[in-house]
């Protein structure tokens, strides 16, 4: 669970860390990218800005001039104005930089009405301005010859005033217009002709226009030339920016130093990690490479195991054939010795094996532990020498002395041999068979009938099974007479079973079969537990129970079937237990010591 809950956290630490890093990354990138825009457009409008004092004053001093110079940059200051205002976000991060920014806008728009009059009262003074000169040069066409040069050379000085004035902007040309004026307004009366009297009229209108709007128009150009607020404004905005970008450039650098150091802090830590798995890896190799011996091998004889068995007959051999030997009463060995000794002898059976496979390599052995005392040899199909190798293979094991602590041991074993496929199927009916009917080696053949013989067997463990769960199990009492007296001595207790179809089955059919079966202690003990329910609604009767040398070397039966259900005094000197097939007996200490109980 730790390591689960470790695994969840450092996901949870990861995907939280990208997220950061990731959300970071993007706030820094629209920031710069929030600066970066807004500094451009500051400076665009600081040109705009330049240029449109240039247009201005041009159009004071060219005389002729496309004012749609002018217009233009007001568009384009205009739209920079609401690209800057339309900036995600700008308000937020540069809040003093928007306040100055929208002064400015105000600003703008009242110095764009300024201009707009100022174009108009220039317009008007460079009309005149053109149309004076023109107007000068048309008096000796109205002349016809009569020209008063004392008024043609006043007319020449007025133009020359107006072009001085226009030009330098002095007031003192102000003062000599006045006069020129005032000389001109004389002319009204001296002059004859009502044409030359209409131009002069209309001489006066225009030297009056430039009078009256000159003061006006120079404190326009003063103001333009002197004082530019917007542009004052746009320096001062720049300057707040790059405070207010500075500041928030350090917060940046510290958050992103401190986002850095926490993905380096965790980059070295997954590196640490990382290390610590590949160590884990190492272990685990190794330990998926026991286990893969041990999936292959078995434990105890460390020899080729039932899995490996399986694999080779389908992939290593052509021809297989299978040698399946057994060691006859393993179980009794175990009973007497111990699984301890059983044990030793298993590793010591496996070594023979291999030593006595050694050389014989052309027969390309594989030797596998299939079972509890259970080996298997494969080799490639040699049916003409099998049956020899395996008389040769039983001699040396049957000959071998297996010393085991301080006991000498020696041992038989039984053999099949099959080269039929199922090879371990077939191999075991004929193992089977060779205990069945005691010979040492038995090779598979159909004709042996031996499923048949199995077929048989497997009917007696079904029997017995049903004939235990149903209470079909059935106790005779066949009297002793003694000799002597005449009298019945004691009752020998004779079990039979009843099969389903009420048929009765003697033991004779039976015992051979389920000997090796776990059912022979499971009838034992029922056949003991039902005679000494008997034997206690009886008090003056004597019974006898036989039993078998493999009853008292099951230490189940022994202690807690027999020993403990016949504890009872009064049973125990009622009850005789007589030991059949005393030839068989290989352990009398353990007999003796059962008696004495």
């Amino acid at each position: 669970m730790k390591s689960r809950g470790k695994i969840i956290f450092l996901s949870i630490l990861a995907v939280s860390i990208t997220i950061l890093f990731l959300a970071f990354s993007e706030v820094s990138k629209r920031f710069h990218s929030l600066n970066k825009d807004t500094l451009n457009l500051i400076e665009d409008l600081q040109n705009y800005e330049n240029k449109l004092s240039i247009e201005v004053l041009k159009s004071s001093f060219f005389i002729y001039y496309n004012y749609n110079n002018i217009t233009s940059l007001f568009d384009k200051i205009e739209r920079k104005i609401n690209e800057l205002e339309q900036l995600e976000n700008f308000s937020v991060l540069f809040p003093k930089t928007f306040e100055s920014f929208k002064e400015y806008k105000n600003s703008y728009f009242k110095e764009k009405e300024y201009i707009l009059r100022y174009i108009t009262i220039n317009s008007v003074m460079k009309n005149s301005q053109i149309y004076i000169p023109s107007l000068a040069l048309r008096y000796l066409k109205i002349a016809k010859g009569n020209v008063d040069y004392g008024y043609f050379k006043v007319l020449m000085k007025t133009v020359s005033a107006v072009f001085l004035l226009k030009n330098s902007l002095n007031d003192r040309y102000i003062s000599e217009l006045k006069n020129f004026l005032k000389i001109l307004k004389k002319y009204s009366t001296i002059l004859k002709t009502k044409e030359e009297k209409q131009f002069n009229e209309a001489f006066i209108r225009h030297i009056s226009t430039i009078i009256k709007n000159f003061p006006v128009y120079k404190n326009f150009i003063d103001i333009l030339i002197k004082k530019n607020y917007t542009t004052e404004l746009l320096g001062n905005i720049s300057k707040i920016f790059l405070y207010e970008s500075k500041e928030k450039a350090k917060i940046f650098s510290i958050f992103s130093i401190s986002v850095n150091i926490l993905f380096l802090i965790f980059i070295s830590y997954i590196s640490f990690l990382l290390l610590k798995i590949d160590q884990q890896n190492v272990k685990l190799k190794l330990l998926a490479q026991d286990l893969e011996k041990s999936l292959k091998t078995d434990e105890l004889t460390g020899l080729l195991n039932r899995l490996v068995f399986n694999e080779d007959v389908l992939s290593k051999y052509k021809e297989p054939s299978l040698i399946l030997i057994n060691i006859d009463n393993f179980k009794g060995i175990n009973d007497i010795y111990g699984d301890k000794i059983g044990d030793i002898l298993l590793i010591k059976m496996g070594y023979l094996l291999k030593e006595f496979f050694r050389n014989r390599k052309n027969l390309n052995p594989n030797i596998y532990r299939l079972g509890a005392d259970e080996f298997g040899i494969l080799i490639e199909d040699n049916k003409d020498k099998i049956y020899e190798i395996t008389q040769n293979l039983i001699h040396k094991i049957e000959n071998e002395k297996f010393i085991i602590d301080d006991f000498n041991l020696y041992i038989t074993v039984s053999a099949g041999i099959s080269h039929k496929k199922p090879l371990f199927e077939t191999a075991d009916l004929a193992l089977k068979e060779a205990k069945t009917t005691k010979e040492r080696i038995i090779i598979y053949n159909e004709d042996l009938k031996i499923k048949e013989h199995l077929e048989k067997n497997l009917k007696v463990i079904n029997l017995v099974k049903y004939a235990l769960e149903n209470e079909k199990i059935l106790l005779y009492f066949q009297p002793i007479f003694n000799n002597k007296t005449l009298e019945i001595e004691k009752y020998e207790v004779l079990f039979r079973i009843e099969d389903e179809n009420g048929n009765i089955v003697f033991p004779g059919d039976i015992l051979p079969v389920i000997k090796e079966t776990k059912y022979y202690r499971y009838l034992t003990e029922k056949i003991i537990t039902k005679a000494l329910e008997t034997l206690e609604k009886h008090k003056y009767v004597k019974f006898s129970i036989n039993i078998s040398y493999e009853d008292i070397a099951d230490n189940y039966i022994k202690n807690n079937v027999i020993l403990k259900k016949c504890s009872n005094k009064n049973l125990k000197n009622r009850l005789t237990f007589e030991i059949l097939e005393s030839e068989s007996i290989k352990d009398f200490e353990n007999v003796s010591e059962f008696v004495e109980k």
